[in-house]
């Protein structure tokens, strides 16, 4: 907590400075900077020999006025945090509102737990739940942004009109809670140290914050032992949910990078992109998704079912009497069709490795033996 007095020192003395005096040789170093400490909305900077409004959105010019200075009032400090709240306040009641999450039933009767899984990601919502209903079909609870949920409701994907996702949002819909801070699952925050940075955040947001002052049972005014005390307790789950709930978008960005540089943390979304989707991926899901011929054309493209010996024979067999199911030719019972899966998986993991797809992306197409003939 000593470093947290220092960091403040810090922030008061970059405060009272001429800002422009701040300058960065690379976006990548202003990036680090921000990262580490605060920086108020409005402060002009050089990044690679170029003015920087913080918090300015990309691609638009700032048409705000600049932060007041203590220069401003002629060094009268008081005046000067004055006109500096009242400043935040302004910007705070003008910047765009969170968008309100909720949590909402929606029942499926022909799309299976993958099928409706592969829906709520594309969507960007969130599947806290699926059972099966009372008419044969699954429920899904689905978490989101309000209006990510009524886009998905009224997408082609669910079918429903403007009216009734709005009626199903009021008769069933309920308040939720983020499950984590930007994809970073606040159970993965457990037994992770805040640093002084964590910590300088959140005392930097109680500067004219009564509502954060309350809830935390301290005030900016306070001296450093008394804010170092309650701050010194909070836990990196509670610094992340006071900073989503009252930080802006440079609190954020900045946030998001501490979680990622200083305690190993990212979001779901970016280790998904990181991880190369290989060919046996491709096939996996394909015989997942009960889509057997799509499977058969894929082994095929990659390694051929006549240079897997026995083995691809056996994965030809397997994969015609599922094909066979799938177009309800035969009866195969949920337990004999998982069997077959398992031991296709097996094969499949034995003759095609997990490299980045090449063969694959060529084909637009799959015919099968089912539909060659339809025009």
């Amino acid at each position: 907590m000593e470093d947290l007095k220092i960091l403040s020192e810090i922030t008061t003395r970059y405060g009272n400075r001429n800002v422009n005096e701040l300058e960065f040789r690379t976006p990548e170093d202003f990036k680090k900077y921000k990262a580490k400490h605060k920086m108020r909305p409005g402060t002009v900077v050089k990044v690679a020999g170029k003015d920087k409004v913080v918090g300015e959105p990309k691609g638009k010019k700032s048409k705000s006025k600049p932060m007041p200075q203590p220069s401003d009032f002629g060094g009268d400090m008081d005046k000067y945090f004055d006109a500096l709240n009242k400043r935040m306040k302004d910007d705070e009641k003008s910047s765009p509102k969170k968008a309100k999450r909720q949590s909402v039933p929606l029942d499926f009767q022909l799309s299976n737990e993958k099928e409706i899984r592969r829906m709520a990601k594309k969507a960007g919502l969130e599947v806290d739940s699926i059972e099966g209903n009372p008419n044969a079909g699954l429920t899904a609870q689905l978490t989101g942004d309000e209006e990510a949920l009524k886009k998905f409701m009224t997408s082609d994907d669910y079918g429903m009109d403007d009216d009734e996702a709005k009626e199903k949002l009021k008769d069933d819909g309920s308040d939720a809670e983020a499950k984590g801070f930007n994809g970073v699952d606040y159970e993965k925050m457990k037994g992770k140290e805040p640093g002084a940075f964590d910590r300088n955040a959140v005392s930097n947001l109680l500067s004219g914050n009564p509502e954060l002052e309350k809830e935390l049972g301290v005030k900016s005014s306070d001296d450093y032992d008394k804010q170092r005390d309650v701050l010194g307790k909070l836990d990196l789950e509670k610094i992340s949910k006071i900073i989503d709930k009252y930080g802006d978008d440079d609190d954020k960005e900045s946030h998001i990078e501490r979680l990622k540089d200083d305690h190993g943390l990212e979001s779901e979304s970016d280790s998904e992109e990181r991880k190369p989707y290989s060919a046996r991926d491709e096939i996996d899901d394909a015989i997942d998704d009960d889509e057997s011929e799509a499977a058969m054309e894929l082994i095929q493209s990659e390694v051929g079912f006549k240079n897997m010996g026995k083995d691809g024979k056996e994965a030809k067999k397997l994969l015609d009497r599922l094909a066979d199911a799938e177009y309800a030719l035969i009866d195969l019972s949920d337990k004999e069709k998982d069997k077959m899966k398992a031991r296709l998986k097996q094969i499949t993991k034995k003759h095609i490795k997990e490299s980045k797809i090449s063969k694959l992306a060529e084909l637009s197409k799959i015919t099968t033996r089912y539909n060659k003939w339809l025009s």
